[in-house]
């Protein structure tokens, strides 16, 4: 039987909360929201990579990762540990992660023009 114990989530970062272990390893716990018609859901996972570029409170991310899930005293405990955490959008500014910011490129071009306005170009 192949059993994978995979698992993706797309959503919104809630809460990125930096923590250490009791040997002083940093980790993330982020909180992830996604609406799902009238339903609000959640996933609580940890992270044990360096975050990438834009991972704030309020980003549009896709997470995945791998079940995990442990027997401590007799009682049974499941956890989601994330492998790799993807951007989708920049929060500061909402447009994807992986697009130029063309704005400020017209606005540096348009400051170069000012300069050789009257300048003849050869």
């Amino acid at each position: 039987m192949n059993q994978k114990n995979n698992w993706t989530f797309e959503g919104e970062v809630g809460e990125l909360i930096e923590k250490r272990t009791k040997k002083d390893k940093p980790f993330i716990e982020l909180v992830l929201h996604h609406q799902d018609g009238e339903h609000e859901r959640l996933a609580v996972c940890t992270y044990w990579h360096k975050p990438p570029d834009g991972l704030a409170q309020g980003s549009l991310v896709r997470v995945s990762g791998r079940l995990d899930g442990r027997e401590w005293n007799g009682k049974y405990y499941a956890g989601l540990t994330a492998e790799k955490v993807e951007v989708l959008t920049d929060e500061a500014t909402d447009r994807p992660a992986d697009q130029p910011d063309v704005e400020a490129a017209n606005a540096a071009n348009d400051a170069a023009a000012e300069d050789q306005a009257g300048e003849v170009p050869f």
